[in-house]
């Protein structure tokens, strides 16, 4: 690359004087430049990978720069990618093409001084930290500054992290708990013997729980659903709401076995003949749900719920229930029992029906029966984990994560979503759940372990990509 080093005004001058050759015609230069278009040529790509001796090693991959757009913001004078170029990519020998208006110069600034060099298309820059270029209109009465990001993730896309939090003494010694999160708090609802009690910490902390004032039946944690930002409790007969979990209201007294799941728009409970049934009022009125096979194969232990609303269509939710039936009644089921509902609520939308799970006839797809198994959804996939398998299923607890791609028909192992090392925990009393902000959440009984984990992914910011003029 040459080196920049005749003034500014000595350029132009040199440029004028090429012009008074020709007699015949007379040129004008314009005023205006700015760039209009950046964009990224092929990248070399370095990662890591282990032999089969187990030591490590490089390979080399192409990255198609041209893919990632680049967005030029003519208020700042900023250029950068809100997507980032994939970890391992080398921004130190970058070919770009750089497009100004009306044909203006563009010079490039040294990353150690104030020296400047002529842009050229075909040498390479080091883009490892933001550069300063310039553009000047051919007049040399205009110059614009900006300066150009080029975004490299410095972590991997698909890699799960767990950080191990604060251990919590008091939590380790609960016998059974539920978690989730509801007004930018965690809520922990345990069992400690003999009722059920509540321990609460900031979504952004983990290290600190606190134990609310409030106390509930033993039962209580096992009839907590969440609606629209509100937690519905039945706590014995009484219904009961909150935002937060710090204060709750009773709403009315309900006569139903458990309250299994909500919707946006509906409360879903177990009534005492062991109908699901279903309330659009808050509890007020009840009305049976359809089902599309007997309702002997509805869940009534570890049962779990979840919500997701759909991507593609309007008021309309995915809603699936899991849970095993009564181990002494049932002592030949080896697999959980699954039901999904597609809930439209716009207005005039069609009622549908409760669908059973049965469609897997290949028996390792199929979710095992593990004790108090914990299902939730994270992102675009549902997870569970369970402790050691009742009745005829034998798998052993805390083996691995099952993730569901597919709303909970298939379950298989996934290598991305891997247990945290050194987890040690109660095979009957743990809580997992996963929050808004993309964080997986593990909390053990016993060791009083608790785990915060994410896909380094779901956590990168979303960066501006749109401008208004």
């Amino acid at each position: 690359m040459k080196r920049f080093l005749l003034p500014l005004t000595a350029l132009f001058i040199l440029s004028l004087c090429s012009c008074l050759e020709s007699n015949d015609e007379e040129v004008e230069y314009e005023d205006d430049t700015a760039i209009t278009a950046f964009s990224l040529g092929t990248l070399n790509r370095y990662l890591h990978t282990l032999s089969k001796s187990k030591t490590d090693s490089i390979y080399k991959v192409s990255v198609t720069g041209s893919s990632y757009k680049f967005y030029i913001d003519q208020t700042t004078r900023e250029i950068y990618n809100p997507d980032s170029l994939p970890y391992g990519t080398d921004a130190a020998h970058v070919i770009c093409t750089i497009s100004s208006k009306n044909s203006g110069r563009v010079v490039v600034k040294s990353m150690t001084s104030d020296s400047l060099t002529y842009y050229n298309s075909s040498d390479s820059l080091d883009f490892t930290s933001p550069r300063t270029v310039y553009v000047y209109s051919n007049s040399g009465k205009v110059r614009r500054e900006y300066t150009i990001r080029v975004n490299v993730h410095q972590e991997e896309a698909d890699s799960f992290n767990w950080k191990a939090m604060s251990n919590q003494t008091e939590i380790a010694s609960l016998q059974a708990m539920r978690g989730m999160s509801a007004g930018g708090r965690l809520l922990l609802f345990g069992n400690n013997g003999d009722n059920t009690v509540l321990y609460s910490t900031a979504q952004s902390d983990g290290n600190t729980w606190t134990r609310l004032s409030q106390t509930f039946s033993a039962e209580a944690y096992k009839n907590v659903v969440r609606k629209n930002g509100v937690l519905y409790m039945k706590d014995g007969n009484r219904l009961l709401s909150s935002t937060d979990g710090s204060q709750w209201t009773q709403l009315r007294e309900i006569d139903m076995r458990q309250l299994v799941a909500a919707s946006t728009v509906a409360l879903y409970a177990i009534d005492n003949d062991g109908k699901l049934v279903s309330s659009d009022d808050e509890g007020a009125t009840w009305k049976a749900e359809t089902l599309d096979d007997d309702q002997l194969l509805l869940p009534s232990q570890d049962v779990n719920y979840t919500c997701v609303a759909s991507k593609t269509n309007e008021k309309t939710d995915y809603l699936v229930l899991v849970g095993s039936r009564d181990v002494n009644t049932y002592p030949a089921d080896a697999y959980a029992e699954l039901w999904g509902k597609v809930e439209e609520y716009a207005s005039g939308a069609a009622a549908h029906s409760w669908s059973y799970y049965n469609l897997n006839d290949e028996k390792s797809n199929r979710l095992p029966r593990l004790s108090n198994l914990t299902v939730f959804s994270y992102v675009d996939v549902l997870i569970a984990l369970g402790g050691d398998g009742i009745g005829a299923c034998t798998e052993k607890g805390f083996k691995q994560l099952y993730v569901s791609h597919d709303g909970g028909i298939n379950w298989k192992k996934s290598d991305y979503f891997p247990l945290p090392e050194g987890l040690t925990s109660s095979k009957t009393s743990f809580a997992a759940f996963a929050d808004e902000n993309n964080y997986l959440w593990i909390v053990c009984g016993n060791s009083g372990q608790v785990w915060r984990g994410r896909m380094n992914k779901y956590g990168w910011a979303e960066v501006q990509k749109t401008f208004t003029e």
